[in-house]
């Protein structure tokens, strides 16, 4: 599963939209059809992880029509606490395009604690 990267740190208690942008890895002229997303930890202890997902992933275009997978991610109803300082939470991106494929992809969200 690719790596894509990893977002500047967060800050416990925010919630802020992340996106991919899958352009460049599918074929001319495909797109996302639908797209799913969880959150689990990667360094660090949440076990409440998954329930920072707020709603579900949005499909909208970027570099190309309907190439992008958006989700809000942080303090919500179901989780009042937020990301977690110290914790390195990964996000992954599973997005089944027009063509059949399936395109799978990992971001890294560190979060730190501002004093």
């Amino acid at each position: 599963m690719p790596f894509g990267g990893q977002y500047s740190a967060r800050s416990p208690g925010e919630a802020r939209v992340f996106s991919f942008d899958f352009f460049n890895d599918l074929a001319a002229g495909d797109s996302i059809a639908s797209a799913a997303t969880t959150l689990t930890t990667y360094q660090g202890i949440d076990p409440n992880a998954d329930t920072l997902l707020i709603g579900s992933p949005t499909i909208i275009s970027g570099l190309g029509t309907n190439t992008v997978v958006a989700q809000k991610i942080g303090t919500n109803v179901n989780n009042a606490t937020g990301f977690l300082p110290g914790v390195v939470y990964r996000w992954t991106i599973t997005a089944q395009t027009a063509l059949g494929e399936t395109a799978v992809w990992d971001e890294w969200i560190p979060v730190v604690e501002i004093v």
